[in-house]
């Protein structure tokens, strides 16, 4: 089924993890640890310097009970980061 997965879908997006992550409402830490990954590699693996494994993605897909292609969704960039806000003068 592995061999399956890995061929059918679109190639994995490494910062879904961080939408996990703030979905579960867990520490990168915690979600780190419960991937069997180090914190640092994780880090890695958010910020695109590494790739998402499909090991790694399966894992998280069997732990946290979502689909395999969770992690093969484009974020749009104006979707990522921190959302801020400019305070609007009226005068």
């Amino acid at each position: 089924m592995i061999q399956q997965m890995q061929g059918s879908e679109a190639p994995l997006q490494g910062e879904r993890l961080t939408a996990l992550q703030e979905l579960c409402g867990i520490s990168q830490t915690e979600l780190s640890q419960t991937l069997n990954v180090s914190q640092s590699y994780f880090s890695k693996i958010t910020k695109r310097e590494r790739a998402l494994t499909p090991e790694i993605a399966i894992r998280a897909s069997q732990e946290f009970g979502i689909p395999y292609s969770f992690f093969t969704v484009v974020t749009p960039q104006e979707c990522s980061g921190i959302v801020t806000f400019r305070r609007c003068l009226l005068y």
